[in-house]
């Protein structure tokens, strides 16, 4: 039932997205966020989702949150608009950040000073983030009850980590009938040791659990956050190596589908322990572009000369803005190198994930494609910020739609006919 005193703008939204979408907005506030009466929130993100975005603001407020909202063009690194935004949750310190904002490379990179600002002015705050959220899944994806979900997402979590040091290994095929095998292992404590003094320091003062099974299920946790539409168990793997047909797939990096295929090819660095993407090869002309798209999106190479003094003044000033004074040499040195690690770590393969939600039935191009059920795809760069020990100044996606993959030598995800055996009975 609408509502008489729905004001002008949210009238205005339900006549152009329809009444589906609002209530799709609802739910996110209401059933994802658990906002409550007098809770500080955050609603941020791009104009290409400010419909959304207002329809946020507005059940938040209506629920009773203390609600701040900020729409803006991009929050590219380095730039004045993510600046606005580090600055406003600063001051606002909120409680929930809900974020939604384009899919592409520079946004995705620039969110990470806002999740450090969040982390840094409220340590229990929770953040839902929604890169290149679609209307159809904002209408669609959020269920009214999410329990099934969540219920999917942790069950695949915990036999996974009761499989904990188990092989895996995914087989594809490709158009020739060529098969193809990637192997890694399931992590476990002997992991966990060896990686213990890059891991996340917890409240307690202790490491945090950086190589158990995590699950992706909507549910509110503080301190912490999640991606939505939600759906997926993950996890980073141990000494991946081989090669993978990926087609039909997606690369969400700023990039698109696949269509003829490509060979990504994987080798375990034993140096670092990380297993790094170390060729990609399209089979035909279609997807070569796309292919040069993810070499340079994974591109460690170092910059040298100008675009190391460049990159250095840029370190300076992003300090000088954040501390309100001159950084020191020394200061800078110690960013700098930071970033340069982060440059070297852009080809690791920081997570496998699992899909699980079934409402899922496709997606293009975006985020929402890792959470349809029986498909996996593998993190790549950046996983300190959620739960890992892989420090990179990106992070993006490939999602495999086709192939099998087994874990201690049993089938554990059929993504040819859709269905993983143990959820799908």
């Amino acid at each position: 039932m609408i509502e008489a005193e729905e004001p002008a703008h949210i009238k205005d939204i339900r006549k152009k997205k329809g009444s589906d979408f609002l209530d799709g907005a609802r739910r996110t506030v209401e059933k994802v966020a658990k906002l409550q009466p007098g809770e500080k929130v955050l609603i941020a993100g791009t104009k290409s989702h400010e419909h959304f975005l207002r329809a946020l603001h507005y059940y938040a407020k209506k629920l009773g949150a203390d609600s701040k909202l900020i729409i803006t063009d991009h929050i590219r690194e380095g730039s004045e608009e993510q600046e606005k935004m580090v600055q406003a949750v600063r001051e606002h310190k909120p409680d929930v950040l809900l974020f939604a904002l384009t899919n592409n490379l520079d946004d995705t990179t620039g969110r990470f000073a806002v999740y450090d600002a969040v982390n840094s002015s409220n340590p229990n705050a929770f953040t839902i983030t929604m890169p290149g959220i679609t209307d159809d899944a904002i209408r669609r994806y959020i269920p009214e009850n999410p329990d099934t979900i969540r219920l999917r997402a942790n069950t695949l979590a915990r036999a996974l980590n009761e499989l904990r040091g188990k092989e895996i290994k995914v087989e594809t095929i490709d158009h020739l009938g060529g098969r193809h095998v990637m192997t890694a292992r399931i992590p476990d404590g002997r992991d966990e040791e060896r990686f213990r003094e890059h891991a996340v320091i917890g409240d307690d003062g202790k490491p945090q659990q950086i190589f158990k099974v995590h699950a992706d299920d909507q549910a509110r946790r503080n301190g912490q956050f999640i991606n939505l539409p939600a759906g997926e168990a993950y996890f980073q793997p141990i000494g991946m190596e081989g090669e993978a047909f990926l087609a039909p797939g997606t690369i969400v990096m700023d990039h698109g589908v696949v269509k003829e295929g490509m060979i990504i090819k994987v080798a375990h660095d034993k140096e670092t322990g990380h297993s790094r993407v170390v060729a990609v090869n399209p089979i035909g002309e279609e997807d070569k572009e796309l292919a040069q798209k993810l070499l340079a999106h994974i591109d460690t190479t170092p910059p040298v000369g100008d675009k190391l003094e460049k990159l250095k003044g840029d370190v300076r000033s992003n300090l000088k803005r954040a501390f309100g004074r001159d950084p020191t040499d020394e200061e800078v040195e110690n960013e700098l190198q930071e970033r340069l690690e982060k440059i070297s770590n852009r080809n690791v393969i920081a997570e496998q994930g699992i899909g699980i939600n079934p409402l899922i039935k496709s997606a293009s191009g975006n985020l929402i494609g890792e959470k349809i059920n029986a498909t996996i795809h593998w993190g790549i760069g950046d996983n300190y910020k959620d739960y890992g020990i892989v420090k990179a100044d990106r992070h993006g996606d490939i999602i495999f739609t086709k192939g099998k993959l087994y874990i201690g030598g049993k089938l554990f995800v059929d993504m040819d006919n859709r269905v993983i055996p143990l959820l799908d009975k």
